[in-house]
C-alpha cells in the first residue's frame, strides 16, 4: 500500500508541476506578446520620424539653396532681389517647415509615450521572468529578462 500511495504523491507532484509550467508559460507568454506590440509600436514611430526628418532636411536644403541665391544677389548688387521669391514660391510661405516641425514634436512625443509604455510592460515582464520559483519555470521554458528601451 506504500508503493501506491508514494505512486499517487509522484502523480500528483508530476501535475502540479505541469499546471504550473502551463500557468507560468501562459503569464510569460502573454506579456511577451505585449512587449512585441509595444516594441512595433517604436518602430513605428521610428520610421514615421525618420520620414518626417528627410522631409525637414529636405526642405532645410531648399532653405540654404534660396539663401545662398540671396546672398549672391546682394553680393553682386542684384537689385532684382524680389524675383528670388518668384523662383522659389514654395518658400515664400513656411507652413511646410512648420507643419513639418509640428509633426517631428508630436511624432517624438508618440515616440516618447511608446516606450514609456514598452519599458513598463518590460519591468511587468522581468519581475515575473526573474522572482522565485517563476524563474525556475522560466528558465525551464526558455523565457529570459530583457532590456528597457532608450531613444537614441
Amino acid at each position: 500500500m506504500d508503493l501506491t500511495f508514494t505512486n499517487f504523491l509522484i502523480v500528483i507532484a508530476i501535475i502540479i508541476f505541469a499546471l504550473t509550467l502551463i500557468s507560468v508559460y501562459n503569464e510569460c507568454k502573454a506579456l511577451d506578446i505585449q512587449v512585441s506590440e509595444y516594441a512595433a509600436d517604436i518602430d513605428s514611430s521610428k520610421v514615421k520620424l525618420n520620414r518626417v526628418a528627410t522631409e525637414i532636411s529636405s526642405l532645410l536644403h531648399k532653405y540654404s539653396i534660396y539663401e545662398a541665391d540671396v546672398f549672391k544677389a546682394i553680393i553682386s548688387g542684384n537689385s532684382n532681389i524680389k524675383m528670388l521669391g518668384i523662383k522659389y514660391p514654395q518658400l515664400k510661405a513656411d507652413n511646410m517647415f512648420l507643419t513639418a516641425s509640428g509633426s517631428w514634436d508630436s511624432l517624438y512625443s508618440q515616440l516618447q509615450t511608446s516606450v514609456a509604455q514598452y519599458n513598463q510592460k518590460i519591468t511587468e515582464y522581468n519581475i515575473v521572468v526573474t522572482n522565485f520559483p517563476k524563474i525556475i519555470f522560466c528558465m525551464i521554458l526558455n523565457f529570459k529578462s530583457k532590456n528597457h528601451a532608450k531613444i537614441t
